[in-house]
């Protein structure tokens, strides 16, 4: 951990601070939202990056490097519930939202102020997990607000290996009904502290792991750790959205990339959504499957991340 917190910290964070600025937007009055821009002098594009479910900014100084260093102005978004962004419960732990087209709503907000703020350049969204869920909403909503949209691991459906997904439907309509909504879902809770590596299902990395561990349990904003049922009702929605209308809406190019060892969105829905796309006519909709990978493909190891970021600029800046 030594060596890469020192990158980090001699490296990174510093060429990150260069050009980090710190905004908050408002799309409801008193619900702030924690965002950043890091804008280059003559960038060839603008790449918004959507983060994944309980993340924040400290999870992604590497993802931004890596835009920032082949020549992306980066903007960065922390979603409701999570971060520093506003909340719409009291409890840190939990994650908690009343609609998936809230985040849909404050992200096309962000958006459409990284476009004023680059008019004449072209746009790109990146999501992760929850993110790339979200994503794929924000470019169905609005098709042609970006050119290109890159999917890492995206949570179309979350993935529930032991309930059949209709029981899981059924289990959170009946627990909403009952006015749980604000209770954390069987099996999450609140944040407990440091977590060890060799639990994740997620990172194949034990330095960057610990890395962001570290940096998270120094900052009560950084804790957001469990799911309540209202947030899984937002992704049940989202997820027939995402099935039943937006394929039809989506008409710019689709990168997905799904992990081979995956254990916490569904790989099969993934695959559905992609299908989805090309019988709607979107053929440049493509999905690659990454082998060996967990669910943070940009904390795989060595050789597979260097070959998923080729593949990711090369779609980039393949010209249609």
């Amino acid at each position: 951990m030594a060596d890469y917190k020192t990158q980090m910290e001699q490296v990174i964070e510093p060429f990150l601070n260069q050009y980090r600025k710190q905004f908050w937007l408002e799309r409801e009055e008193g619900n702030r939202l924690y965002c950043l821009s890091f804008r280059l002098k003559a960038p060839k594009g603008v790449v918004l990056l959507s983060h994944g479910f309980t993340e924040n900014e400290a999870k992604y100084k590497e993802v931004i490097y890596r835009f920032l260093k082949q020549n992306y102005t980066v903007y960065f978004m922390e979603h409701c519930g999570h971060g520093r962004s506003y909340r719409l419960v009291e409890d840190l732990s939990m994650v908690y939202v009343d609609s998936y087209e809230r985040y849909v709503d404050d992200f096309l907000m962000f958006a459409h102020r990284a476009k004023s703020e680059n008019a004449r350049l072209p746009m790109y969204l990146f999501g992760h997990s929850m993110g790339g869920g979200i994503a794929a909403a924000v470019v169905a909503k609005e098709p042609n607000l970006f050119q290109k949209v890159v999917l890492s691991s995206p949570m179309i459906r979350p993935y529930v290996p032991s309930i059949p997904w209709r029981d899981i439907q059924a289990l959170v309509r009946t627990f909403c009904a009952a006015g749980r909504e604000k209770h954390y879902v069987i099996g999450h809770g609140p944040y407990e502290g440091l977590k060890t590596w060799k639990n994740t299902v997620s990172s194949m990395r034990e330095d960057q792991y610990n890395y962001y561990q570290e940096i998270r349990s120094n900052e009560p904003m950084f804790q957001t750790n469990g799911a309540s049922y209202g947030w899984m009702r937002a992704a049940v929605k989202l997820n027939q959205y995402l099935r039943r209308e937006a394929p039809g809406r989506i008409c710019i190019p689709v990168m997905l990339f799904q992990a081979e060892h995956e254990r916490l969105v569904s790989n099969k829905e993934q695959v559905r959504f992609i299908l989805n796309l090309r019988e709607e006519g979107l053929l440049s909709a493509k999905l690659v499957r990454v082998p060996g990978a967990r669910h943070e493909i940009f904390n795989a190891e060595r050789h597979t991340r260097a070959g998923y970021w080729r593949m990711i600029f090369r779609f980039l800046e393949k010209q249609k």
